[in-house]
């Protein structure tokens, strides 16, 4: 996260506190004027943890535990932070955000602004939001990770105390190291259930959820002979029924919408990848017999042939600038 700073007194020496490995290390660095505090540490698990006080310098303060490829969630105890990406956002006291690493974000910190950071990579939020009774988690943790823009949330008054105490254990680092573990992983829960929150699948068992994630892969995977509805109930252990009811519910779609998806975008894939493949080639690899059906599926899904996608695709390769078709 890039910080757009202010002027600093680099005559002061600030004091950088660091968890690695359960050990307490400490290192002093010139960083911010004298008034400001800093505390930093990696904790277990590949959480990053930053409880910061002040209006600038925060950019340096999360190189110091920040990793490459983390995402970060920071909730704001005080103060605001204005993050702009492709537009300015105001994080103010009592809210938080996320942001991806692929975000290139500068941010102004206002005044006595409070707040905690929280940097961990983005498979660990797959990880921990990978609740089979979860509604919808897949698609909202493919939401927050292609996110352009910060996601912003409102910190639940249990979250907002959270955050105060996690800030108030500065106070006493040797003392409070356990504790501030705990609180870490408690501020991570409720925020990332704030983003994903978790709503049970009607009357869905989360042995129903697991049969219908199954379901999906198996339609993943045998894009070009899947098994009928019927066949795909029986090998993940549902009835038909439950297999298009509970297939709605969890991923919002049909079966059979879902396979189309699926093969379109393998089909896109190739076209766009495949310059010794023919259309025809591509089309069977995907499940279509018939070309016919297998252009009017594309057109619908892409709003183009796919004879002309792949010669935008072709043009795109050899002139950079062109445009090679739709996203």
């Amino acid at each position: 996260m890039k910080v757009n700073q202010g002027p600093r007194d680099d005559s002061a020496i600030r004091q950088v506190v660091t968890m690695r490995e359960g050990k307490l290390e400490q290192t002093d660095y010139r960083e911010a004027p004298a008034d400001r505090v800093k505390r930093v540490g990696r904790l277990p698990s590949n959480v990053g943890l930053c409880l910061w006080h002040g209006d600038d310098g925060l950019e340096n303060a999360l190189d110091q535990f920040t990793r490459t490829g983390d995402a970060q969630l920071i909730v704001v105890s005080s103060g605001s932070v204005t993050l702009t990406c492709e537009q300015a956002q105001s994080i103010s006291a009592g809210q938080g955000c996320f942001l991806t690493p692929s975000m290139q974000i500068s941010a102004i910190c206002a005044a006595k602004t409070s707040l905690v950071v929280l940097s961990l990579p983005c498979e660990s939020v797959e990880t921990l939001l990978a609740d089979p009774c979860r509604v919808g988690a897949s698609e909202a943790v493919r939401r927050m990770t292609h996110a352009t823009q910060a996601i912003t949330f409102e910190a639940t008054p249990d979250l907002k105390s959270v955050v105060y105490q996690l800030l108030k254990t500065e106070d006493d680092l040797q003392l409070h190291a356990l504790l501030r573990l705990a609180k870490t992983y408690e501020v991570l829960s409720l925020s990332l259930e704030q983003l994903c929150p978790r709503r049970p699948c009607h009357n869905l068992s989360c042995q129903d959820v697991r049969c219908l994630q199954h379901a999906r892969r198996i339609l993943e995977e045998q894009l070009t002979e899947p098994p009928s509805l019927i066949e795909l109930a029986r090998q993940v252990g549902i009835n038909d029924f439950k297999l298009k009811k509970g297939f709605k519910v969890l991923f919002e779609t049909t079966p059979y919408s879902y396979l189309t998806t699926q093969r379109m975008i393998a089909a896109r894939t190739a076209l766009s990848e495949e310059d010794g493949a023919s259309v025809t080639e591509i089309a069977n690899r995907v499940g279509y017999t018939n070309l016919g059906h297998f252009a009017a599926a594309f057109r619908k899904k892409y709003g183009v042939a796919p004879r002309e996608f792949r010669r935008r695709a072709i043009t795109e390769k050899e002139f950079p600038s062109s445009n090679p078709g739709p996203n």
